[in-house]
């Protein structure tokens, strides 16, 4: 059996009182480990060899920009790395937003940025108000990328190697021009040449395939109350053509307060589609979605936190329903992130005050809370972002940032080798 070891926390970037961390996410394949971020209105990442060590930072936007959000991250193993963000069109008088990708390959690292969005004409679409872009981008071992953003309408923009993008196609026509934008956008990538897609728009939870040759199909949606709000997307897919989303929920009283509802997911194979709604925390509770993952066999987990500070973990095996959730011990939900390794362990990674710890997951056995990083050099320093990702070998990335209440931060990251 190997042993895990975590390497000594590295940094990675840091930041002056003036400026704060505006994104962030992590991928790992078997050859390299790349973090991406956001810095005050600027696209960055660092990317290093699967076992070396981190070079300084590289600027992956345009350059010339204030105000970019993101960015999103997505690597396939064997294939390229895309990050993709919005940021203002500098060009146009109203200043709308509009969805940036750049492409790092092994061999060559980082290129030039790519406009994924083109110009969209109807005036809700360009309006910057009505424009919620939030981007998420997933790229497969075959290259293909595929963006997805929301400009009022549900939009996708695919692409045949991640660099150049094809006119956006819409998934989701809005029937009403107000009410709640979608939020909270989330694409993977499924089988080969398919991909999808989950978003929360209002009461309604939704879900769409797509294909690279023929486009997306129709839209799922999901529903826990009709005057409710469906948040916290959260979504998961493999290649072998499984799939789970979910969604935290919140539900009108009868004063018409909306209040916590549960977690709430739904499983999608390729024999039967999507499954039905079902509930993953004890119903009357408040519960919070950080995350859901599923292992290499096609099991699922989903993970979140409640009103106690109790994080909660409930799993699914491939061929049953949802088990009981159970309580990950010693852990503290904000912030958090997990990740499932190669042999079918659950990683969960959390912040604890001033220290980074993680714990690995076998069936209902947890492991002793291992501490990555603690003890941080000024009191006033707390973690704002966690950010997981593994690879197809049994390792793990972990990036986090620490923002100091006074002032200025740091962006960290440790990654789990397997020897």
């Amino acid at each position: 059996m190997p042993s895990r070891r975590w390497e000594t926390p590295a940094p990675l970037a840091t930041i002056a009182a003036t400026t704060s961390f505006r994104g962030l996410d992590a991928a790992i394949d078997e050859s390299r480990a790349i973090v991406a971020y956001g810095i005050d209105g600027s696209i960055w990442a660092s990317e290093a060899p699967a076992r070396g060590a981190f070079p300084g930072p590289r600027r992956i936007d345009t350059g010339a920009i204030r105000f970019a959000r993101g960015p999103a991250l997505a690597l396939a193993a064997g294939g390229a790395a895309v990050a993709a963000w919005e940021q203002p069109d500098l060009g146009h008088p109203r200043g709308p937003m509009l969805v940036w990708s750049n492409r790092s390959l092994a061999a060559a690292g980082w290129g030039a940025p790519a406009l994924v969005e083109h110009r969209l004409t109807a005036p809700e679409q360009v309006d910057p108000v009505a424009a919620n872009l939030a981007p998420d981008v997933a790229s497969a071992p075959s290259g293909e990328a595929v963006v997805i953003w929301a400009a009022r309408d549900v939009f996708a923009s695919t692409s045949p190697d991640g660099a150049t993008w094809g006119p956006p196609q819409t998934l989701d026509r809005r029937s009403a021009p107000r009410g709640p934008l979608p939020q909270e956008l989330r694409v993977r990538a499924g089988p080969p040449g398919r991909f999808v897609a989950a978003w929360a728009d209002g009461s309604d939870g939704r879900a769409a395939w797509g294909d690279q040759r023929s486009g997306w199909g129709s839209v799922t949606s999901f529903r826990v109350s009709t005057d409710g709000l469906m948040e916290g997307v959260r979504l998961a897919a493999n290649s072998a053509g499984r799939a789970v989303v979910a969604w935290h929920a919140f539900v009108a009283d009868a004063s018409g307060r909306l209040r916590g509802a549960g977690v709430f997911a739904a499983v999608w194979s390729e024999s039967t589609g999507w499954g039905s709604l079902g509930q993953l925390s004890p119903p009357g509770t408040e519960a919070f979605l950080m995350d859901v993952v599923l292992d290499p066999a096609g099991g699922a987990a989903a993970i979140w936190w409640d009103r106690d500070e109790r994080l909660w973990v409930s799993r699914r095996r491939v061929a049953g329903d949802w088990l009981a959730a159970e309580a990950v011990p010693g852990a503290t939900p904000l912030p958090s992130d997990a990740t499932f390794l190669s042999d079918g362990s659950l990683l969960v990674v959390w912040a604890d005050h001033q220290a980074i710890r993680a714990s690995l997951g076998r069936g209902t056995a947890w492991s002793a809370p291992q501490t990555l990083e603690d003890r941080f050099p000024r009191p006033s320093e707390i973690v704002d972002r966690i950010a997981v990702a593994a690879n197809a070998r049994g390792e793990a990335l972990v990036a986090w940032t620490r923002y100091d209440q006074g002032g200025g931060g740091s962006l960290w990251a440790s990654r789990l080798h397997e020897d």
